[in-house]
């Protein structure tokens, strides 16, 4: 390691920092970009499905059993090509996502090449496309820790999509033909239709069916947009840390990375914790290489920079804290943030610091699994 003088120490902590930084700042307009396409994808979905509908109403909008089955062929189609289109753009962001984070290699090497910071300092930095292709290949193809690979959480969203969409285009299909029928009943009897099937008949018209497809793909509360650009934001922020994270340790003294809350933390959580306690002796919310948590959750807005050892002091060696007391410290509210459990907050005292992240559904049977319902 090279005896760099203090204003060297502290010029090559800010700019290791700056360039991390750099990368965060072009992450988050990667993110808004990921929104916009995810949705794009989403609304093209909705709206070939939407054409699907009308070619398989009669004149007066109604879509019956005889053309169901076309109907669930253009679904089907519809959701594939949404499937596959999820797949291309989640492997395109996260490749996108390394590269910003593997930039700020190339950042470090640039500053070493122009004498603004110390080349001894960074000669152990790796080739920035390497580092962005291996990140690339891990994050795209190998299991993650749930065992699951990319596309299989994709997949797996394109289920669940497919069957909230189809039971309801079909259950609307042929309630509306059961209604209409039994209005024409009526009709021959000098009777007239009642409010429910007047109301079953209108939902089976493309016009009120292909809402509701909306609804399902796009609308506020839809499940699938939302998880599949959770997916996205998900691993883009893995990549980026990942490939950054390579800058951080080939720098000569840095001995780990501080968790830090982003000023557009919404709610107490998770990542309050992992921000204030100090695990490893090395200062509040630093963890060394392997142990930070960073991203703690999907959707995680929470960030890092570099710590190096002259930074840390004598009182962050002797200040270890024990996160369970530092748990018992906050309000109840605080608590139940972080734990996501009320099951959990009712046994915390018996809780380990392993426990505060493992689902309540994992710790149930030590506990007897007689606490109340979350």
């Amino acid at each position: 390691m090279p005896d760099l003088t203090p204003s060297q120490q502290r010029n090559l902590s800010r700019l290791l920092n700056r360039a991390l930084a750099n990368a965060w700042d072009k992450l988050a307009a990667l993110d808004a970009e990921s929104q916009r396409l995810v949705l794009a994808e989403y609304q093209a979905a909705a709206e070939e499905i939407v054409a699907g509908l009308q070619v398989a109403a009669d004149r007066q909008g109604n879509v019956g059993v005889a053309g169901l089955q076309a109907v669930i062929g253009r679904v089907t189609l519809a959701l594939e090509a949404l499937r596959t289109a999820n797949q291309a753009l989640a492997e395109q962001q996260v490749f996108k996502a390394a590269v910003i984070g593997a930039g700020a290699v190339e950042e470090l090497r640039k500053l070493a090449i122009n004498g603004e910071i110390v080349r001894e300092s960074v000669a152990r930095l790796p080739d920035a496309a390497a580092v962005a292709d291996a990140v690339r290949q891990q994050l795209i193809h190998q299991p993650g820790d749930d065992g699951l690979t990319l596309s299989d959480r994709i997949w797996r969203n394109h289920r669940e999509l497919r069957d909230e969409l189809m039971p309801a285009i079909q259950r609307a299909v042929i309630q509306g033909e059961d209604a209409r029928s039994a209005v024409r009943d009526a009709l021959v009897r000098a009777g007239t239709a009642t409010a429910e099937e007047i109301r079953q008949i209108e939902a089976a018209k493309a016009g009120v069916l292909g809402d509701e497809a909306r609804a399902i793909l796009t609308g506020p509360k839809a499940k699938a947009y939302a998880n599949a650009l959770r997916v996205v934001r998900t691993e883009s922020d893995r990549a980026n840390i990942m490939s950054s994270r390579e800058a951080i340790y080939a720098v000569e003294g840095v001995v780990g990375t501080r968790f830090l809350l982003s000023p557009a933390h919404p709610r107490f959580d998770i990542c309050d914790l992992h921000a204030d306690v100090n695990l490893y002796g090395l200062g509040k919310g630093v963890y060394p290489r392997g142990k930070s948590p960073l991203p703690a959750h999907p959707n995680t807005l929470s960030y890092e920079e570099a710590v190096f050892e002259w930074e840390v002091t004598p009182e962050d060696r002797e200040g270890r804290d024990d996160p369970i007391e530092w748990l018992k410290a906050r309000s109840a509210a605080e608590q139940l943030g972080v734990l996501q459990s009320r099951d959990k907050l009712q046994v915390l005292d018996q809780l380990t610091p392993a426990d505060i992240t493992t689902p309540w559904r994992v710790l149930a049977p030590r506990f007897g699994g007689t606490a109340a319902a979350q």
